[in-house]
């Protein structure tokens, strides 16, 4: 059940939207804050070792972007934005374990149920939404694009170095961008053939990464049909990095009156459908998130981080949990 509009307290955004408050029934029990983040114990996290790019760009726009985008992850690294998704994964995967080791269901003795989804068993990295990398409108999917193959790596690393296959997929793909993201190791689809690869490749033996920054909720829908969405009580096979499920539920939650009978709509503002998957795993409290903040990297890396707010703002990373029986 959603968050009601009379919610005693907001959450608000880096950008400073006010966002309905995660409904009690949803285990949104990783939202980090960058004061609690700073609060954890532990080094923090060191980016994963780098390797030579498959291919070498031969078109000298192409080449520029690649380079531009292995710079910005060093960025990434400074500012503490790296080591905040890896302090996420960490802190959504204890807490999905522990939300699925509850006493509910499964009888005395049977195993609790947990998310199907690890970094050593993911096998592969989809890439949706991403965006031009040679856009004027600022360093974002360059910024996401570098986060993306920090992300590629550490999973490789996971896997005691298989390497993932990493697909891509955007309709403002220009010729440069594919030859780019394809000297970082991506497979360059049309959307439909991203989603079909995604779909027939997923499972719970064969987990894979999704990330989809700042993309609409039909996408997210999309993504989690393809991977068969929770339906039959399954828990869908992927980390989901991307805008907030939480705060998605929070406006489907705005009903406005249709004039007929007293009865209400609710209103997609984007106008797309409603997003039924994504909405029931949350109505269910079955996905658990955590939302992307830096950590470290010392008050001037703090303020520079602050410029990769409009990449990486709202950003949370999900996982999913099967029903309980």
């Amino acid at each position: 059940m959603p968050p009601e509009l009379d919610d005693p307290w907001l959450l608000v955004g880096r950008r400073g939207r006010a966002r309905p408050a995660p409904s009690p029934h949803t285990p949104r029990i990783a939202l980090a804050r960058e004061t609690e983040a700073e609060e954890e114990s532990g080094p923090v996290p060191a980016p994963p070792p780098t390797r030579s790019p498959p291919l070498e760009p031969t078109d000298p726009a192409a080449a520029r972007l690649a380079a531009a985008v292995a710079a910005t992850e060093a960025t990434l690294v400074s500012t503490g934005w790296w080591a905040g998704l890896v302090r996420a994964l960490g802190t959504v995967t204890r807490a999905a374990e522990g939300e699925g080791g509850g006493t509910e269901g499964g009888g005395a003795g049977a195993p609790p149920p947990r998310p199907p989804f690890s970094c050593a068993a993911a096998a592969g990295l989809l890439l949706l939404g991403l965006g031009s990398l040679e856009a004027a409108t600022g360093p974002s999917p360059r910024s996401q694009a570098a986060l993306a193959c920090l992300l590629a790596r550490h999973v490789e690393q996971a896997a005691g170095g298989r390497r993932p296959r990493l697909v891509a997929a955007d309709p403002a793909f220009t010729s440069a961008d594919e030859a780019a993201l394809t000297s970082l190791g991506f497979e360059v689809l049309p959307p439909a053939s991203a989603l079909a690869a995604f779909s027939a490749a997923v499972s719970p033996a064969s987990p894979w990464v999704a990330y989809l920054p700042h993309c609409e909720a039909g996408l997210t829908e999309a993504v989690l049909k393809a991977c068969g969405g929770g339906g039959g009580g399954n828990a869908p096979p992927i980390a989901l990095l991307g805008n907030s499920l939480a705060a998605l539920a929070g406006r489907w939650s705005c009903a406005l009156p249709n004039g007929r009978g007293g009865r209400a709509t609710v209103v997609d503002p984007h106008g797309g459908g409603r997003p039924d998957r994504a909405l029931g795993l949350v109505g269910e409290g079955r996905a658990v998130e955590a939302g992307l903040v830096p950590v470290g990297g010392g008050e001037q890396s703090r303020r520079r981080s602050s410029t990769l707010a409009a990449a990486f703002g709202d950003t949370a990373l999900h996982l999913f949990l099967p029903a309980r029986t």
